[in-house]
């Protein structure tokens, strides 16, 4: 059976949709159109919440800076009644946020490639610990093979997940992208139809409005998972 190398793991393995050893889709053939697959549910909460802890790091900056400047005035003696009540106000609006913040980090839960690369990099800091002491005679010969043994076998298990994983969020950065492009090629179509008289304005705002509150979500989904593939690739 005819067999290519995985643009992923690098592995020579039999041509297939998926590679063998770390699932990673293979390239299609030429004019082969991958179909676009929705993010899993789970996923897109995850996002979700991620996007939503940022959106509360800035706010809660923003208040700081509110905050800091009304103290300012207050201590120069500025409408010091005014500025108090101003910043109870601000002070409280923190304080919700900052419990909102505390609810969603409980909710939050770590992508399998984050916990496989952990897991990798442990393992491969055992291993360099575990090599230093052999190197000082702490460990002797036997042991160290026996022990480099078992961790080898474990990196390398490690290293097809992690692949694996990498894989994976590749797939879904690679479908938003495309939806992105289809979404977009839509509300140019959209808009050439409302220009040609077929869609009148108040139809035309709305699903105007739809799209580009799609395409606002789909880049920000795919921003985060490149961020989330560059840091723990």
């Amino acid at each position: 059976m005819e067999e290519i190398e995985c643009p992923v793991c690098g592995r020579l393995t039999l041509k297939a949709k998926y590679c063998a050893f770390c699932g990673a889709e293979l390239t299609p053939k030429p004019g082969e159109v991958a179909e676009l697959e929705e993010l899993p549910d789970e996923v897109v909460e995850q996002l979700r919440l991620r996007i939503r802890m940022e959106e509360i790091a800035g706010e809660l900056a923003s208040l700081k800076g509110e905050i800091d400047e009304l103290v300012k005035q207050i201590s120069e003696g500025h409408d010091v009644e005014k500025y108090r009540l101003k910043v109870k106000e601000l002070r409280e609006k923190a304080q919700n946020l900052k419990n909102e913040r505390e609810r969603l980090a409980a909710e939050i839960k770590p992508f399998p490639l984050e916990d496989v690369a952990k897991k990798r990099s442990e393992l491969e800091e055992r291993i360099l610990r575990l090599d230093a002491a052999h190197g000082k005679g702490e460990v002797s010969d036997e042991v160290y093979a026996k022990l480099r043994k078992e961790y080898e076998g474990q990196l390398d298990a490690l290293k097809r997940s992690h692949f694996k994983e990498i894989a994976l969020v590749e797939k879904w950065i690679d479908s938003l992208k495309r939806k992105i492009k289809k979404l977009t090629e839509e509300a140019e179509l959209l808009y050439a139809r409302h220009i040609a008289g077929e869609i009148p304005e108040e139809s035309y705002v709305k699903e105007k409005g739809k799209l580009e509150s799609e395409l606002k979500e789909s880049r920000v989904y795919a921003e985060m998972l490149e961020l989330i593939l560059r840091k723990w690739s």
